[in-house]
């Protein structure tokens, strides 16, 4: 049995051959100390003389050999087995081949990598060596400190779990691309790693919050949002889009349909909210919006009565992971878009939903005030690209059918309002409406 002499274990591998002068020696790698070892080519006997010697050990004094002076030590100098690296058997030394182990009589310096039969048991092997290294390093590294501080500082400030997951996947690819340490470098980057404004100014926002939490300031760059129109698809698009996937997952998309309500909203949608005697669903507030209650179809009554429900749970939909819905239905529009051969159906996400229910409602009320209360705006300045919408699709009326006013008080507002006329559009104060001849 083979033995590291080393540390005595018997968890020795064979680490490949080395051609010697007398034939090939056997190479052993010890799995408990990874120490790298031959074949010992030197027998001793009992009182420790040397009865055979190889011929790699001519430079010995012969007088100290017969006569047995050659003290046998363990060497650990030599040790050279660094993870992650080629490495050789020892490194070069400038002692003489007596004051060394016998089990390294040769000192050689031959370039090789580790080879196991077992890919997992070498990874591990690496691992053991700079674990302990690895663990010290991130506990007391700054940066980590500050990382952490950040999170705790965003709780402090009332943020969602949501928010502050968004932040840290920002924060996390800023800090292994970037220097968080040097805002002008920051600045940099966000400028030429993000193309849209909208996500540039999320990322700035995120950076800001982390100057703010370890008590920096910096130039805070400023991007204007590009000004995009929501994509509408028509009726039947959508309806295709929403009888697709599992039974959950039509219900799901039918809710949306029908409500308007983003999709956080409907996530978060429990069973009491649902008045199967009033048909309303109430919808609870998000992204500082309102709550309200909106009037459904029976068809999604029975939809929704009809989905498993369990004791411990409230909610309708079950929780699942972050943007796993989404996902899942990116690849159903996908399928859509390659059976119809119609690429319109890759622009429908679930937001989609909501901005087709604004121009429902308005075509069905031409009210801006009830589309607003049912969309759960706090600002009117929010809806109004719904009837700019609508104005551009599905007005069909020229402009000399219609008369306008310009309105610049907040009592001049409310009387136009009361008298039936529609908003349009405002340009800073002055707030433009009209109404039919």
């Amino acid at each position: 049995m083979v033995r590291c002499p080393e540390c005595g274990s018997q968890r020795v591998w064979k680490d490949g051959l080395r051609y010697a002068r007398k034939g090939m020696v056997q190479r052993f790698l010890c799995r408990s100390c990874c120490y790298r070892f031959s074949e010992p080519q030197v027998k001793l006997n009992i009182a420790g003389k040397i009865l055979e010697q190889s011929s790699s050990g001519k430079n010995l004094p012969e007088a100290d050999i017969l006569h047995g002076n050659v003290f046998v030590k363990q060497s650990l100098n030599n040790f050279s087995f660094k993870g992650g690296k080629n490495v050789r058997s020892h490194d070069p030394s400038t002692v003489t081949i007596a004051e060394k182990g016998f089990n390294i009589l040769r000192d050689y310096n031959r370039d090789y990598r580790v080879c196991a039969t077992e890919p997992k048991a070498a990874k591990n092997l690496v691992c053991k060596m700079s674990t302990g290294t690895r663990t010290e390093n991130a506990r007391t590294s700054p940066i980590n400190e500050q990382l952490v501080n950040y999170i705790l500082y965003l709780k402090r400030l009332g943020r969602k779990e949501s928010t502050i997951s968004t932040y840290n996947a920002y924060i996390t690819i800023l800090n292994k691309k970037s220097n968080l340490n040097d805002p002008d470098e920051i600045s940099l980057f966000i400028r030429e790693n993000w193309k849209e404004n909208s996500t540039r100014n999320l990322v700035v926002y995120t950076y800001d919050a982390f100057l703010r939490s370890v008590d920096k300031k910096w130039d805070r760059p400023n991007y204007i949002p590009e000004s995009k129109k929501p994509f509408i698809p028509t009726d039947e698009e959508l309806i295709h889009a929403v009888m697709t996937g599992k039974k959950s997952s039509i219900v799901f998309s039918r809710l949306l349909y029908e409500t308007g309500c983003r999709t956080n909203e409907a996530e978060r949608l429990q069973w009491d909210d649902i008045e199967y005697s009033r048909k309303k669903i109430y919808v609870r507030a998000s992204k500082r919006g309102n709550a309200r209650f909106i009037s459904v179809s029976d068809i999604l009554l029975k939809m929704l009565g009809r989905l498993p429900r369990t004791n411990n749970d409230e909610n309708v939909f079950p929780k699942r992971d972050k943007n796993s819905r989404r996902s899942g239905f990116r690849k159903r529009m996908k399928q859509l878009a390659r059976q119809f051969n119609n690429t319109r159906f890759i622009k429908i996400h679930y937001h989609t939903f909501r901005h087709a229910f604004a121009i429902r409602t308005y075509h069905r009320t031409k009210d801006i005030l009830h589309v607003k209360t049912m969309l759960g705006h706090k600002s009117l300045l929010t809806t109004q690209k719904y009837v700019e919408i609508y104005s551009q699709i599905y007005d069909s009326n020229t402009p000399d059918q219609f008369i306008s006013k310009v309105a610049v008080t907040k009592e001049e507002r409310c009387t136009l309002l009361n008298d039936g006329w529609t908003f349009i559009k405002n340009d800073r104060e002055e707030w433009y409406f009209r109404k039919p001849k």
